[in-house]
């Protein structure tokens, strides 16, 4: 295993590897991301796509939505989220707001890890964005 790339997805096989990871996870019906528009992060083990995340973005506030994980990759769901909180502070995104499906334990442990709160069947969290210094 290398060390993991972060990065947008911008090819073919990008856009395939996140989808097929998407349609592995058990969480989301078939999508085709690269038809979506906004910012699909990506976390790479080489060439592979073992991570990303959807967002939506319109002005300073972002929807994220279809995040999946390899789960070979303990710990990947908030490595990848910290690089997509990076892209969207460059980007003047302030907000991200998302849901979480009642199920998916490892996406409630990741919200509370970044500071979102957590209900039941589903949550609405928001997390403000600041850049901080240093």
């Amino acid at each position: 295993m290398l060390a993991l790339q972060y990065r947008p997805a911008r090819t073919p096989e990008d856009f395939g590897g996140a989808n097929a990871l998407l349609a592995e996870s058990g969480y989301y019906d078939p999508v085709h991301l690269e038809d979506f528009g906004g910012l699909v992060m990506l976390a790479l083990d080489g060439t592979e796509v073992v991570g990303c995340v959807w967002v939506a973005i319109s002005g300073t506030i972002a929807i994220l939505d279809y995040l999946a994980t390899d789960r070979q990759y303990p710990g990947l769901g908030v490595r990848l989220l910290l690089h997509l909180r990076k892209a969207l502070i460059r980007a003047s995104v302030r907000q991200v707001r998302y849901m979480i499906h009642g199920k998916n334990v490892t996406a409630f442990r990741i919200s509370k890890a970044l500071g979102g709160s957590t209900d039941f069947p589903y949550v609405m969290g928001c997390v403000n964005l600041e850049a901080k210094n240093g």
